[in-house]
């Protein structure tokens, strides 16, 4: 039987420690979990471009001041 390498990518959000972080664990477990397997973890506002990044991190960031409660519901 061979070994095959597994690509996984573990997709995160850089809008917060909160989702870095959590990034990190599932990422550092999966290597933990199987050894073959090759784990990428990537900033999916990166990816969408920088005007949708910025504009998706500054409304995040003017729901957290004007309206801090409706992440709540």
């Amino acid at each position: 039987m061979t070994s095959q390498v597994r690509r996984v990518a573990v997709l995160t959000a850089d809008v917060g420690e909160g989702h870095l972080a959590a990034a990190r664990v599932v990422a550092d477990d999966l290597r933990a979990a199987a050894p073959l397997t090759e784990v990428t973890t990537l900033d999916a506002l990166e990816l969408l471009g920088p005007v949708l990044r910025v504009l998706l991190r500054d409304a995040y960031r003017v729901q957290l001041r004007y309206v801090p409660r409706s992440e709540e519901r």
